[in-house]
């Protein structure tokens, strides 16, 4: 791989890498420092690229890694956490609707929480991250079937969660 090559096909995965390490790692700091090292290891071993089928997949497996082995290293038990959902809408919510959304992202935040650590991850990487399912197959090693069903588990229990808070505040 030569260095426009890395600039293409590279480079452009570094926003994604950094939310995916910032997730694990929790930190800023430590998700950039992630993020540079993996940029550094994949310049490295560009040679081995070749025979890489998904790069993207690849480079997120390479930074979960990394990212869970900083933590282990530091002795930190923390689990992955979604720090903040982005709002797309097109026009601006009024300050009702400003509020009732942030509570209910505030209570997906608490749901999401409290998934089991592998549904947690899949939801995220899908869900938030837009990540393929080949891509996430790629990145945790799992099953194509089993990445399905955490998907699958995540979403149910998300979905009747929100509904059972919701009839307990009717």
């Amino acid at each position: 791989m030569e260095i426009e090559s890395y600039k293409e096909r590279v480079l452009p995965l570094k926003n994604q890498l950094y939310r995916l390490a910032l997730r694990i790692v929790g930190r800023e700091d430590r998700a950039q420092d992630v993020v540079q090292e993996v940029l550094i290891k994949v310049w490295e071993k560009r040679a081995e690229l070749k025979e890489v089928n998904n790069l993207s997949g690849y480079c997120a497996r390479m930074t979960r890694n990394l990212a869970i082995d900083k933590i282990r290293s530091r002795h930190h038990q923390s689990t992955t956490a979604l720090h903040q959902i982005q709002h797309f809408a097109a026009q601006s919510p009024t300050p009702y609707e400003a509020t009732a959304e942030n509570d209910t992202f505030k209570l997906i935040r608490k749901i999401i929480k409290k998934l089991p650590p592998a549904q947690r991850e899949v939801f995220e990487l899908r869900d938030f991250e837009g990540l393929s399912y080949k891509e996430i197959v790629a990145t945790t090693g799992q099953s194509m079937s089993q990445v399905k069903v955490y998907l699958s588990r995540a979403r149910f229990k998300i979905k009747t969660e929100l509904i059972a808070e919701y009839e307990n505040h009717r």
